[in-house]
C-alpha cells in the first residue's frame, strides 16, 4: 500500500517548526528595527543643528520661540504646531526642507526605558530658544539607554531624553527641560 498523503502528526510538527522559525525571525529584527529608528532619530537632530548653526550664520541668532517650547507630535499642553513651522524660520528660510519627524510621531514606545513615555502623546522633537541659544530634545523617543560620555546624553532624564544644545552648560544652567 503507497502512501501519498502527510499524516496529522506531520502536519503538525510542520506547523510548529514554521511557528517557531518566524518567531524567531521577529524578534532578530526588532532589535534592527529599533537601532534603525535610534539611528535615524541621531541623524535628524544632528541635521537640525547643522540647519540651526546655517540660520545663526546668516541672521546672527537662532530661531526664537520667546523661551516657549515648540513640538512636533505631541508632548503635552505644549504647541503641536504645523510640521513645517515647529522651528520657525527653517523651512521657510530655506534651511531645510522640510523638519523631520520622530519614527514613532503619533505611536507609543514600548521600548522606551522610562514606562512614563508609553503614551503616543509625549513622543515628540522639541525646540526652544531665547536667540542666543538653543536647546534640541528628542522627548520620550529614544528607545534603550546612553552612557554620560554619549553627546546626545541628558542627565536630567537620562532614560527618556537625547538633547543637542547650542552650548551644554547654558541649557543644563537655564534649566528649559
Amino acid at each position: 500500500m503507497s502512501r501519498r498523503a502527510f499524516t496529522l502528526i506531520e502536519l503538525l510538527v510542520v506547523i510548529a517548526i514554521i511557528g517557531l522559525l518566524s518567531t524567531v525571525a521577529v524578534v532578530a529584527t526588532s532589535g534592527a528595527q529599533m537601532n534603525a529608528r535610534n539611528a535615524r532619530r541621531r541623524d535628524d537632530l544632528i541635521a537640525i543643528t547643522k540647519a540651526l548653526e546655517l540660520y545663526y550664520a546668516d541672521n546672527g541668532q537662532y530661531p526664537t520661540t520667546t523661551n516657549q517650547f515648540r513640538a512636533h507630535c505631541g508632548y503635552g499642553n505644549y504647541p503641536d504646531t504645523d510640521p513645517g513651522s515647529w522651528i520657525p524660520g527653517l523651512v521657510s528660510g530655506g534651511y531645510m526642507s522640510k523638519l523631520p519627524d520622530d519614527p514613532r510621531c503619533g505611536k507609543a514606545n514600548p521600548n522606551s526605558a522610562d514606562n512614563g513615555c508609553w503614551s503616543r502623546t509625549n513622543n515628540s522633537y522639541i525646540y526652544i530658544s531665547d536667540g542666543k541659544n538653543y536647546g534640541l530634545m528628542a522627548y520620550c523617543t529614544p528607545e534603550g539607554t546612553l552612557s554620560s560620555n554619549d553627546p546626545f546624553y541628558e542627565p536630567n532624564n537620562p532614560q527618556r531624553t537625547w538633547e543637542l544644545c547650542s552650548d551644554k552648560s547654558i541649557c543644563n544652567a537655564n534649566n528649559w527641560w
